[in-house]
C-alpha cells in the first residue's frame, strides 16, 4: 500500500470515530405515574357535569417516580385516545382537539399537571358514566415515557335495591353454583355493594364467594375465611367498610370490605344477568345460597338534584307514625339545601330545611300519596312520590303434620287459618323452612307446603303471609324431629376355617339420618359387647376349636341410638385336597383319569368335588361327592389342573398338580417289493404298517433318490409305485406326519439292476426316470464290467433352470487313469413332444472329464445356446447322457437317464 493510500484511511477513521461520538445515544425510558385527571365541562347546558355530546378540558396530573432521574426537565405531553386498553369496540367516544402540553419541570417525587389544557367533545353516543381510555407520551430531555390511564364520567346517583328471586341453591360439597339476579335497568355501575341475607354452610372456611357482572367480570368477595366458623347472615360488602374480611370471624354478620375491590364494576353496564357464584372448595361440608342481592348506583351526567326517599313502615297500621327518610337523595355538584314534604296531597309543603327526615300518620286503611322536593344549593329542584300503604295487618297461623316426624319423612305445614281483620284475602303465602329468617319458597295464593328434615332435632320454621295492601305478618312454629335408628348389618365367613383369621365386617350398616360412630362386638353370644373398635367396622378373629359361635355387633349413631345383630357362625377344620392322575406326563387325544379319594375331611366329610381340569383357573366341572373326573388334552403343553373340595360345613381347600400333556411321534415303517429289481421295472414302496400311538397319520413325503430331500408326497396314501431306468444302488426314505404335526422318518435300501437284453430298458423311454422306460435307447449300461471297469452316476433327478445355468452334473468312475467323452443328447420322440420338428436326436451338450487314478470324477455338461433354447420350453424332459471311456487300448460305452424339470 502506498504512503497515499494509508493517509486516505486514517483519515476516514478519525471522522467516522467523531462521527460517532457526535451522534446523540438511545434514551431509555423513564419512569412516569399517573397522579388523576380531572374532567371539566366547556361547552353544553353549563351545569358543570360533562354529558354526551358536550365539550371538555381535561387535565391530567403526573408524577416523577423515577429514583434515577433527580429532575425531569423539557417535559411535554402529547394525549391520545387509546381504546384498545379496555378492547372497547365501536366509533371512538372522544373527539380531541387539543392534544399538546408542556409540563413543568418534575423533581423526583414532585407532581405537576398540563399548562395547557387537553380539549375535546365527548361524542353524543356515548353513554353516562362510561370510562375513557387515554394513553399520554411523555417527552423529556432525560428520555420518554409512556402513561395509560382511564378517565370516569358522570356522578353516582341515589342507590337502587335489586334482590334475586333465584333461590334458594344448594351448595353441593366440593363443587360450585351459582345464583343469577336480573337488572332491567340500563346504566353504568359508579358504585356497587353486595347483600347476603343468607348463605347458612358448616363450615365457611371451605366457601368462596364471587360477584360476577353482566359483561362476565368477577369480584372475589371472600375466600376461605372464618376457618370452621358457619353462616353469611345479613353480610354486607363494600369498598368503603371499615373492616375487612380477611382474618374476620364467622358467623358472618355485618359491613366488610371485600377481598378483592368492587371498584372493578365502575364504568360497566348494571343491565344485564348478575351471578353470585359459591364454591365449595373441600369435602365434608355443604350450605345454601339462600338469599342475596346487590345495591347499585348507577351514573348521572345532569346537576340536578334526584329525590328519593324511604317510609318505614309501609304498610303501617292506621295511627302509626311511618318515618320518611330522604337522606339517599343526592345533588351531583353540591349538597341538597332544603327538603320539603307534602304528606297530605294537598300541594303544600312543609319546609323542614335540611333535616332529611319527616313522618306522617294516617287514621284509616287507604293508599297516600307523599311527596318530597328537594332543593340544591343553585337553587334547582327535585321530586319523588311514595306511595304510603296504611292497612289492618293480617293474621298469620300455621299447623304442622305429623307432630313428631322422623326424619326424611313429609311435614305438611298449614298456614289456611291465616287471616286478615280488614276481610281481604291472603295474597302471597312465603316460607322460611330453614329458621335462617329467610323466606325462600313462595306458594302464592296456596296456603300447604310440604318440608322433609334431612337430621334430628328442634327445626323452627315460619310462614309470611302478605295482604293485598302489602300487609305482613308471620308465624313460626317449633317442630321436633326425631331420630332414626340405624340398621346393624353384619356379614361374616360361612364358614370359618378353624386356626385361620376370618373377618367380621359391619360395614353394611347404615343410619338414614346421620353416622354411625361406634361399632362394639359380643364374641361369645354372652350379650356384653366387650370389644370395642370405635369408628371401624370390621374386626378380625381366629377360632381355635371346630363349633357354632353366635357373634353379635351393636351400632351407635351420632345420636347414641343403638342397634345390634347376631349371627351364627360355624367354625370347621379345613379339607385336605389330594389327587393323582392316571398318566403325568399324558398323551394327546386320550382320556386322563384324575382320583381324589385320597382327600379327606378332620372334622367331617367331603361333600363336594370342582376341578379345574384345562388349568383356566375356572373350576367348571362339579363331581358332587364323587372323587373321580377325566379331560382329553388336545394340545401340547403343561396345566395346571386344579381340585377344590368344599366339607359338609362348607369349608373350602385346594390342590394343583402340574400336569404335562405332549404328543406321541408316530411309527414310521417302510417295505420296498421288490427289493431287486431291473431297471425300467416297477418297484412298490409301502409305509402302511406306520403307526400313530394317539391319533393318526394324515401325510406321506417320500424321498426317491436318496438326498435327503422328500420331494413327493401321497397325502393319506401309504403307498407308491415307481420304477428306476438306470441301475444301481438307491437307499429311498418316508416322512410320515401325525393329526398334531409330529413328523418320523425311516429308510430302506433298493438295488436296480441292468435291464435285461430285449427288455423293457430297450424300449422306448417313458416321462420319468422313476416311472418305467429306458435311460439306455442304444443298449448301453451304466455301468461296465470287464478289462475296463466304469460307471457313470449323477442325480436322475435335477431342476432345469439349475442345468440351463451350469450345466448338468455327472459323474464318471473307472478302475484306472481313463477320459471320458459325454454327450448329453434328447431323444428326436421326446423332442417333438416339446413341439419341435425333428426326426433325430438333438445334441444339448458336449464335455470331457478325465480320471487321473482309480476313482470318481464329478463335473457339469454344459448345454450348448440352443440347448439352454430347446430346455427353457420344456416344463419336464428326459435326457441321456452318452460317454465313451478310454484307457490305452480299451473303451467302453456307458449311458445314463435323468429327468430334467422345474
Amino acid at each position: 500500500m502506498s504512503p497515499g493510500a494509508r493517509l486516505r484511511l486514517v483519515v476516514l477513521a478519525a471522522a467516522a470515530v467523531a462521527a460517532l461520538a457526535a451522534a446523540p445515544a438511545a434514551q431509555a425510558d423513564v419512569l412516569v405515574s399517573h397522579v388523576g385527571s380531572t374532567l371539566t365541562e366547556t361547552t353544553g347546558n353549563g351545569d358543570g357535569l360533562v354529558a354526551p355530546g358536550e365539550g371538555f378540558a381535561l387535565t391530567e396530573r403526573i408524577a416523577n417516580s423515577d429514583s434515577l432521574v433527580p429532575s425531569m426537565t423539557g417535559v411535554t405531553g402529547t394525549l391520545a385516545y387509546d381504546p384498545g386498553t379496555t378492547a372497547q369496540a365501536g366509533p371512538p367516544l372522544v373527539s380531541l382537539a387539543n392534544v399538546f402540553s408542556n409540563y413543568p419541570n418534575l423533581a423526583f417525587g414532585a407532581q405537576g399537571d398540563n399548562q395547557a389544557s387537553y380539549t375535546g367533545t365527548l361524542a353524543s353516543a356515548a353513554e353516562c358514566g362510561v370510562n375513557l381510555p387515554f394513553v399520554l407520551s411523555v417527552a423529556s430531555d432525560q428520555g420518554p415515557s409512556t402513561v395509560p390511564f382511564q378517565v370516569r364520567t358522570g356522578l353516582a346517583g341515589p342507590s337502587v335495591a335489586w334482590d334475586s328471586v333465584d333461590v334458594p341453591h344448594a351448595i353441593p360439597d366440593g363443587a360450585a353454583t351459582q345464583s343469577s339476579l336480573a337488572v332491567s335497568a340500563a346504566g353504568r355501575v359508579k358504585d356497587v355493594r353486595v347483600r347476603i341475607g343468607s348463605i347458612p354452610h358448616t363450615r365457611t372456611g371451605d366457601v368462596k364467594i364471587e360477584l360476577v357482572s353482566p359483561s362476565g367480570a368477577s369480584v372475589v368477595l371472600v375466600n376461605a375465611e372464618g376457618g370452621n366458623g358457619q353462616d353469611f347472615s345479613n353480610t354486607t360488602f363494600s369498598d368503603s367498610a371499615a373492616q375487612t374480611i380477611v382474618g374476620a370471624a364467622a358467623p358472618f354478620t355485618g359491613t366488610y370490605r371485600p377481598l378483592e375491590p368492587l371498584s372493578k364494576m365502575i364504568g360497566r353496564s348494571q343491565q344485564g344477568t348478575w351471578y353470585l357464584r359459591v364454591t365449595d372448595q373441600a369435602a365434608g361440608n355443604t350450605g345454601q345460597i339462600a338469599a342475596w342481592g346487590v345495591d347499585v348506583r348507577t351514573a348521572v351526567c345532569n346537576a340536578n338534584p334526584i329525590a328519593s326517599f324511604t317510609a318505614t313502615p309501609n304498610p303501617a297500621l292506621p295511627g302509626q307514625a311511618i318515618a320518611l327518610d330522604a337522606s339517599g337523595s343526592v345533588s351531583p355538584t353540591g349538597t341538597i339545601a332544603k327538603y320539603e314534604w307534602d304528606v297530605n296531597n294537598t300541594g303544600t309543603f312543609v319546609d323542614r330545611g335540611t333535616v332529611p327526615t319527616h313522618s306522617a300518620t294516617f287514621p284509616t286503611r287507604g293508599s297516600y300519596p307523599v311527596t318530597l322536593r328537594v332543593t340544591d344549593g343553585l337553587g334547582r329542584q327535585s321530586t319523588s312520590v311514595v306511595n304510603l300503604s296504611v292497612t289492618v295487618p293480617p293474621t298469620a297461623a300455621m299447623t304442622s303434620s305429623p307432630a313428631s316426624p322422623l326424619t326424611a319423612e313429609d311435614v305438611t305445614l298449614d298456614a289456611s287459618g291465616s287471616t286478615d281483620p280488614d276481610g281481604l284475602p291472603i295474597a302471597k303465602y312465603e316460607w322460611d323452612l330453614t329458621g335462617t329468617g329467610t323466606f325462600t319458597r313462595d306458594t302464592g295464593t296456596t296456603p300447604t307446603t310440604t318440608v322433609q328434615f334431612a337430621t334430628p332435632g328442634t327445626k323452627t320454621v315460619r310462614v309470611r303471609v302478605t295482604d293485598v295492601d302489602g300487609a305482613t305478618a308471620v308465624a313460626s312454629r317449633d317442630i321436633v324431629v326425631a331420630n332414626r335408628p340405624p340398621v346393624a348389618a353384619l356379614a361374616v365367613p360361612t364358614p370359618a376355617v378353624v386356626g385361620v383369621l376370618a373377618t367380621f365386617d359391619a360395614g353394611a350398616s347404615t343410619d338414614p339420618d346421620g353416622a354411625i360412630v361406634r361399632y362394639e362386638w359380643d364374641l361369645d353370644g354372652s350379650g356384653t359387647y366387650a370389644t370395642d373398635t370405635g369408628n371401624v367396622s370390621t374386626l378380625p378373629h381366629t377360632f381355635n376349636a371346630s363349633g357354632t359361635y353366635p357373634i353379635g355387633v351393636r351400632v351407635t349413631d351420632d345420636q347414641g341410638v343403638v342397634s345390634t345383630i347376631v349371627q351364627q357362625v360355624v367354625a370347621t377344620r379345613a379339607p385336605v385336597p389330594s389327587f393323582t392322575a392316571s398318566a403325568n406326563p399324558t398323551s394327546l387325544h386320550r382320556p386322563v383319569s384324575f382320583d381324589a379319594t385320597a382327600s379327606a375331611d378332620p372334622d367331617g366329610t367331603i361333600a363336594r368335588h370342582e376341578w379345574d381340569l384345562d388349568g383356566n383357573g375356572t373350576f367348571e366341572t362339579d363331581t358332587g361327592s364323587s372323587p373321580l373326573a377325566s379331560h382329553v388334552y388336545d394340545q401340547n403343553g403343561t396345566y395346571a389342573v386344579k381340585l377344590r373340595v368344599t366339607d359338609d360345613k362348607g369349608a373350602q381347600a385346594q390342590h394343583t398338580v402340574n400336569l404335562v400333556a405332549a404328543n406321541l411321534a408316530p411309527t414310521p415303517a417302510l417295505s420296498v417289493n421288490p427289493g431287486r429289481v431291473p431297471a425300467g421295472q416297477p418297484v412298490t414302496l409301502d409305509a402302511g404298517g406306520s403307526s400313530d400311538p394317539d391319533g393318526t397319520i394324515v401325510k406321506y413325503e417320500w424321498d426317491l433318490d436318496g438326498n435327503g430331500t422328500f420331494e413327493k408326497s401321497t397325502g393319506a396314501t401309504s403307498s407308491l409305485t415307481r420304477s428306476y431306468p438306470n441301475p444301481g444302488g438307491f437307499t429311498v426314505g418316508v416322512r410320515i406326519t401325525d393329526n398334531d404335526g409330529a413328523t418320523r422318518t425311516t429308510t430302506q435300501s433298493l438295488t436296480v439292476l441292468d435291464a435285461p437284453a430285449g427288455g423293457p430298458g430297450s424300449g422306448p423311454g417313458g416321462s420319468d426316470p422313476g416311472s418305467g422306460g429306458s435311460g439306455d435307447p442304444g443298449g448301453f449300461p451304466s455301468v461296465a464290467t470287464g478289462p475296463l471297469r466304469a460307471t457313470l452316476s449323477g442325480s436322475p433327478l435335477q431342476r432345469i433352470a439349475a442345468v440351463t445355468l451350469r450345466g448338468l452334473a455327472v459323474g464318471c468312475q473307472a478302475d484306472r487313469v481313463a477320459t471320458c467323452a459325454l454327450v448329453l443328447e434328447l431323444r428326436a420322440a421326446d423332442a417333438r413332444r416339446l413341439g419341435l420338428r425333428t426326426a433325430r436326436t438333438i445334441v444339448l451338450g458336449r464335455a470331457t472329464l478325465s480320471v487321473r487314478s482309480a476313482g470318481i470324477r464329478t463335473g457339469r455338461v454344459r448345454l450348448t445356446a440352443y440347448g439352454r433354447y430347446v430346455l427353457r420350453r420344456a416344463p419336464k424332459v428326459l435326457v441321456v447322457m452318452r460317454a465313451t471311456v478310454r484307457a490305452s487300448a480299451l473303451s467302453v460305452r456307458l449311458s445314463r437317464t435323468f429327468l430334467l424339470r422345474r
